[in-house]
Order: structure tokens, then sequence, then C-alpha cells
């Protein structure tokens, strides 16, 4: 082959001019690492995780001065949005927190704490980023900080919403025709002004009985009223005319309204004549004051219990050297951490159960007058409408998540520091050894504990869930054979079948282009032809 291809680069050229400078990049690349950058990728997720926790811890404090404060004021409106953008913030140091975690096996650390202990962090902080949008939303669905339904400039009956058209060329001509003729006496105008106006896009509107006895209520109602009908009725004619001569005659698609226009218009119009509330901004505040009296004692906990797990991260890696030098001294201050976690998880999970049983229902005292025993049933009560009671348990369901997976948390963080109580050197020797298979990591892989997965059913197990299968199209010969014909049949067209999975056409494929590269090795003859039909590009 050498002889052959003499032109190219022989072996010994070519580790010379790839495998030599990939040795000294390998070697300058692991000096800088060490000596220079010496971070490793627990530092790096623990850090990623601590600058997370600093958003959420800001947003917590947030919320507690918001809930404080009244709703119909300009800085409640740009709280909201502080609130927000500190939330946003968190989004974005999600990335670099994933990264680092799909690497965490593959580290090489000496410390208190394996590499992997910290991947259930990554799944906590995807969880708790997500409720702590959902406590965000209470504020965007409240009046004075969501952006109302554009109201029409006209309230419309249901059946005959009044629209105004796109202005055209002949209806900038249409003002000044009407302005030139002059109205009736009557000041109802001629019937062909009223059908001129039914024509131009505008739906027709004819007078009421009612509105037809308010205006006769004049003297001259009576004598006029031979003369009204006799005008009703050739205005009904001729608005028929109209329209058959339309029917036969379509206009221009630009003098239409878009399909669905009255139907949106409709809709539009229930902001104003049936979601509208006199008393909507004291129900709304006294809706966020409810909040902030049931609320305070589980946002402190949080933010307490939050604050303690952004501490334990910030000295994960610290007293290696003291470990060494004052081992009792050591072991005794990591006793009196855990004390101090487990007093701080106890505290929330005591004020969250409170929270759960008593202080959660506070949102209902508006609600209750309606529902005493020794009020007359008769008597009607003003209580809020109850989209205020909705938007109050969304804010408090999302706030019960949250404190329930700092709790999540902070269990973790003491089951980890009750079992690792040395220093060790922590090896990816398993990783090493193992197939590698560069996947992302388990934790996502798997994403069990992932509540916001729409193809997760909540206390559903999944054997309840996939007891039927995937469904899959029917194969007409799975049935089992009857005879030793079928039987051999069977084996010959599974053979045959399985010959089309895409691992056995690559090892064909691959089986002839080695045997086609092989070929000037095993036949002399044939070096001339691979040289003119570049075999050496497959190489």
């Amino acid at each position: 082959m050498v002889h052959t291809f003499a032109p190219f680069l022989t072996p010994r050229q070519v580790g010379r001019t790839v495998v030599l400078p990939l040795i000294f990049h390998s070697a300058i690349a692991l000096l800088v690492s060490v000596l220079i950058y010496p971070t490793t990728m627990s530092a790096h997720f623990t850090n990623s995780l601590h600058s997370l926790l600093s958003p959420l811890i800001s947003a917590l404090g947030q919320h507690q001065l918001i809930l404080t404060s009244s709703p119909h004021t300009p800085e409640f409106a740009s709280s909201a949005s502080q609130i927000n953008d500190t939330i946003s913030d968190a989004d974005r140091l999600m990335a670099p927190l994933v990264a680092a975690a799909r690497l965490l096996p593959s580290d090489l650390i000496y410390g208190r704490y394996a590499p992997g202990d910290f991947v259930a962090f990554q799944t906590f902080a995807r969880r708790i980023t997500g409720r702590a949008n959902g406590m965000g939303v209470y504020f965007s669905i409240i009046d004075p900080t969501r952006q109302r339904f554009p109201v029409t400039p006209a309230n419309s009956a249901p059946g005959t919403p009044v629209l105004s058209p796109t202005p055209t060329r002949q209806q900038s001509r249409a003002p000044s025709r009407m302005a030139s003729r002059a109205p009736s006496p009557d000041g109802r105008g001629t019937p062909e002004l009223a059908a001129s106006t039914t024509t131009r896009g505008r739906p027709l509107i004819l007078p009421s009985p009612s509105a037809q006895s308010v205006r006769s209520g004049s003297p001259r109602a009576g004598s006029h009223s031979r003369q009204g009908l006799h005008i009703n009725l050739h205005l009904h004619k001729h608005v028929h005319h109209k329209l058959r001569h339309y029917a036969f005659h379509p206009r221009t698609p630009r003098f239409e309204n878009a399909v669905g226009v009255f139907e949106s218009q409709r809709y539009l119009n229930l902001e104003a004549t049936r979601f509208h509330d006199a008393n909507g901004e004291m129900y709304t505040a006294q809706t966020t004051e409810d909040l902030s009296l049931s609320c305070q004692d589980v946002l402190e906990g949080c933010r307490t219990g939050l604050v303690a797990i952004q501490g334990w991260l910030g000295g994960v890696r610290g007293g290696r050297l003291q470990y060494f030098l004052q081992t009792k001294g050591t072991l005794a201050r990591w006793e009196k951490e855990i004390a101090e976690h487990e007093k701080i998880r106890d505290k929330l999970a005591a004020v969250l159960e409170k929270f759960r049983e008593v202080d959660r229902h506070r949102v209902l005292d508006p609600y209750r007058p309606a529902f005493d025993l020794g009020n007359d049933p008769t008597t009607e009560h003003d209580i809020p409408a109850h989209r205020y009671l909705f938007q109050a348990y969304v804010y408090q369901y999302h706030l019960i998540q949250f404190a329930a997976i700092v709790i999540e948390m902070l269990d973790e963080m003491i089951r980890l520091e009750k079992e690792r109580s040395t220093q060790r050197l922590w090896t990816p020797v398993k990783r090493l050894i193992t197939w590698n298979n560069w996947q992302i990591s388990e934790s996502a892989a798997q994403g069990n504990e992932n509540d916001e997965d729409p193809d997760t059913i909540l206390g559903v197990s999944p054997n309840v869930m996939e007891d039927l299968g995937m469904p899959q199209r029917r194969d007409p010969d799975a049935l089992p054979p009857r005879n030793i014909f079928e039987s051999v049949m069977g084996v010959l067209y599974y053979s045959v079948t399985g010959l089309s999975g895409g691992n056995i056409l690559f090892a064909i494929k691959a089986g002839i282009l080695t045997v086609l590269l092989a070929l000037p090795s095993l036949l002399s003859s044939s070096a001339f032809f691979a040289y003119e039909n570049r075999f050496v590009w497959g190489l």
C-alpha cells in the first residue's frame, strides 16, 4: 500500500504532522486547566446553582413587599414588572446549570461530597423556577397589571354590532353627497338615504317599536302614521331590490368585513358588559391584603430555607485542609450545621402545614356571609365575584408547591451532610470503564419528578398508564405457526426482514467498502484501478 500510494503521506509523516501537535495541545490544555484555571465541574455546578438561587431569594423578598402595598398604584405595577425580570434572570441561569450537570459524573475531585450528589439539585432548580414563574402569574391576571381587552367605541346589541368600515374612495365621497342632500322635515331622511347607508357596508338598523313609541309622543305622530307606514313599505321594497342586485353582482372583497368579526366584537364587548365590576378595585385590594396576611410566614420560611441552601453550596468545598489538622473540631462544626439546617426545615414544614390547614382559608372571609346559617336565605349579600377567589388560589397553589420543593432540597442537603462525614478522593473510574454514550444527564432523561410533563398524570402509577401498551400496526403474520412449514417460513421471513434494520444495513455497507479498499493489497493488478478511482479518499 505504501509503494502503491507513494505520492501521499507515509504513516510516519502522518504521525509527525497530526499526532504530535495533538499531544502538545492536550498537554498545554491540561497544564493550563490545573495551574491557571483550577475549577472542577462540581465547583462550576455549585457556583451556577448558587447564582440561580440569588434571583429567587430576591424575588421572595419582593413578593413580601408587593403584597403589603396597594394594587392600584404605579409602584405596584413597577414592582410586578421587577419580579418578572428577576425570575427571568433565574431562567437564563438554567442553561449553564444543565450543561454542568451533564458532565458531573466525569469529574475528578477531592472533597466531602461526590460529584453525582449534586445531580438531584438540577431537577429541584428546574421545578422551583417554574413555580416562581407561576407565583408571578398572579400579578399578571389582576386588574392593575394585565392588559384589558380592547373595548369597542359603542356598545352594540348582541345581534347587530355596529362596525366602522374601512375608508375607501367611494366612502370618502359619500359624506359630500349625503351632506348636499337636505334632510326631511321629520328628521328621518329619505328612503334613498337609508338605503345608501345600508349598502355602504353598515348593517341596516330599523327602528324598534319602543323607539317609535318614544318618538311618536309628539302631536304629529298620529298624522304621520300612514306616511311612515308607506315609507317603511317603500324602503323594504327598495332594500329587497338592492339585495337581489348585490346577490347577482358581488362586491369587491375589500368592501366586505372579515369572517367572524361580529363574534370577535361580541366577545370583546364582554369586558364592558359582563366582566366589569364597579367594586373591582376594592375587591382586588382586599384579596391582595388577605394574601399578604396568609402568605407572609410561608414566604419568609421559603426565603430562609433558600438562604441556608445557598450558604451550604458556598461551603461544600471548604475545610479540606482543616479536616486533617482539626478533625474533631471539624466534625463538631458539621454536626452544629446539621442541627441548624434541621431546625430550618422543621420550621418551614410546620409553617406550610399551618398554611394548608388554616391560613390559606383567609381569602374565603369575604364569601362567608353568604353561607352563614343565621342569615335569611332571601337576603342578598354583596360578595366579590369568584374570579378574585380563583386569582388567590393560583398564587396559593404555586406557593405551596414552591415551599414543598424547598423542603425537598433541605431534606436532600441534610441527607448528604449526614452520609458524607469524611473527605475522600472521587474519581470517574466507573465512568471510564463503562460505555459513555454522551447523552443528556440521567435526571433530565428520566423526568419522573418533573410534574410539568403533560404526558405524566400525577397520582397515577406508570403501570396503570402503560397497561395497554403503545398502539402499533397490526401484523397479519403474528399468529403462532400451526405446522412445520409455517415455522420454517416464519424463521425465513423474520431473518429476511431483519436485514432491513439500520445496523445491519450499515454493517453490509461497511463490509463492502472494506473489501473494495483492501483489493490493492490482495490483487496487485487492481492497484492502478484503485489509484485512478481515488480509493485513498475512502481511507
